[in-house]
């Protein structure tokens, strides 16, 4: 006999039709489903409604991330404006002070920063100037835009201000030689 016939032979299905082919097949007997199992009633509600609860959860919980993200994401950029004009910006202040006799009037303004999505940012950029009583110069510029707002800031210290190109600088506690002495 053919090997796929024997196994076919052997394999009986747990239906409700072996359970009543059992009393025509002895030897089938006590195998498959029993036909004296009651029907389970208001289970398919119960279980629908726990599924849709699990679902709920895991949808809840999806969205929260992505919200959270979207906003992280979104903030970051405004903030990446922010910094690269303030580092722009420092530059231009520290070489317009570090000669003697420059000054900056402190001042804000209202530029538009590019941005990476292509729309420009409305900003305020500010600057401050604060002389220390060492003879050190402290330069704040600040900047802030979006909404919510978000700001910006950066400080520098120039230690002490260099004397203007071509100038003679004379040694302090020196005094020059007098002329037409004997």
């Amino acid at each position: 006999m053919d090997d796929r016939v024997c196994r076919a032979r052997h394999v009986l299905l747990r239906t409700s039709a072996v359970a009543n082919r059992s009393a025509r097949f002895p030897h089938a007997a006590g195998r498959g489903t029993s036909t004296n199992v009651e029907p389970q009633r208001g289970s398919a509600l119960v279980e629908t409604a726990i599924a849709v609860a699990v679902a709920g959860l895991v949808a809840g919980a999806v969205l929260d991330a992505a919200i959270l993200a979207t906003r992280s994401a979104g903030m970051r950029p405004v903030r990446d404006a922010l910094e690269s004009e303030l580092r722009r910006e420092m530059p231009i202040a520290i070489d317009l002070l570090k000669y003697q006799g420059g000054t900056i009037v402190p001042a804000a303004v209202v530029t538009a920063l590019p941005m990476p999505a292509g729309t420009p940012l409305a900003a305020r950029v500010s600057i401050s100037v604060s002389p220390d009583p060492s003879g050190a110069i402290h330069v704040t510029i600040a900047a802030s835009a979006g909404e919510p707002p978000q700001r910006a800031s950066l400080r520098a210290t120039i230690g002490a201000q260099a004397p203007l190109p071509g100038s003679i600088v004379t040694a302090p506690g020196l005094v020059p030689a007098p002329t037409g002495a004997p």
